[in-house]
């Protein structure tokens, strides 16, 4: 997260985007409760809801896509299997 500079309080659309995606893939990857993404992100649970029903808006969009395109290869929505939790481990 902080590698790609998504904790920050910055509003340019390519990270807004990538923040949102991140909030929806940790809640439906991990389970993560929205305190927990939000203590990760630096933002307050509101936030972190707001994001996801962004995410679910904008999912289909091509420009979100566009943006989203790289941080949606390295981070696949899904399961993720046992043994690539520790591929993981140091962004989360």
């Amino acid at each position: 997260i902080q590698l790609e500079k998504l904790d920050t309080n910055n509003r340019k659309r390519e990270l807004v985007y990538k923040r949102f995606y991140m909030f929806a893939y940790l809640r439906k990857t991990y389970g993560y409760s929205l305190q927990r993404i939000g203590r990760l992100f630096s933002r307050n649970h509101a936030t972190i809801i707001h994001g996801i029903k962004e995410y679910e808006y904008f999912k289909e969009d091509k420009l979100f896509q566009e943006i989203t395109e790289e941080i949606r290869q390295d981070y696949p929505m899904g399961e993720i299997q046992s043994n690539d939790l520790m591929k993981y481990r140091d962004y989360l």
